[in-house]
């Protein structure tokens, strides 16, 4: 699962203070390529989840609570991931950080 861990820890160097604000828990793998985690934000509150593909970019996806899928952000590079998820799941643009 080092590629799970890859992704965790890329996520969290894009801002720590980011991903606390998200309420980000139950952080785990759904396979070798996949990372799932809760976040409980100002705009979103459910499920986000990170897939490495085949040309080593990124897919997001966030998922209600009830499993509908909420919006797909397809080919996400490493250095915009934690920004992609701030800004789908808690930034408000009035919030100058």
């Amino acid at each position: 699962m080092q590629i799970v861990s890859t992704i965790k820890a890329q996520i969290i160097q894009g801002g720590m203070m980011k991903v606390m604000s998200w309420g980000a828990n139950s952080w785990a793998a759904v396979d070798e390529y996949t990372l799932r985690f809760k976040v409980q934000g100002h705009l979103f509150k459910g499920f986000v989840q990170v897939f490495l593909t085949p040309m080593d970019v990124y897919r997001v996806t966030l998922i209600k609570r009830d499993g509908t899928v909420v919006k797909t952000f397809e080919d996400v590079y490493n250095e915009d991931l934690t920004d992609i998820i701030d800004n789908a799941v808690e930034r408000i643009p009035a919030y100058k950080i």
